[in-house]
């Protein structure tokens, strides 16, 4: 999987990203490859404990998170409209206010 697309975007924090997380300035353009990296190479029993950390299991979570984004894009190419705009709102704050109160 690539993680190119979403490390394009994080790369619009880099300064908030060098400054509050305290990563290196080359790292800022690849934050999500890198987490990804982290993550395959935990040990199977820290992937287990995250995996059963939430109520939400994280294969829903990536799923709900790839729909997200795929509107994202597909509403990105059709700017300038007022109900594609709320709609983009409606569905961001959804997926916020979801996955910051379990």
């Amino acid at each position: 999987m690539s993680y190119e697309g979403l490390d394009r975007q994080l790369k619009t924090f880099s300064d908030r990203l060098t400054e509050a997380v305290r990563l290196e300035a080359s790292e800022t353009g690849k934050v999500a490859t890198l987490v990804a990296a982290e993550v395959r190479f935990l040990e199977p029993a820290s992937r287990a404990e995250v995996h059963a950390a939430g109520p939400v299991p994280l294969r829903d979570r990536l799923g709900e998170l790839q729909a997200f984004q795929a509107w994202m894009d597909l509403a990105s190419s059709v700017r300038g409209t007022a109900a594609v705009t709320r709609a983009q709102v409606i569905v961001q704050n959804y997926v916020c206010f979801v996955y910051t109160w379990d």
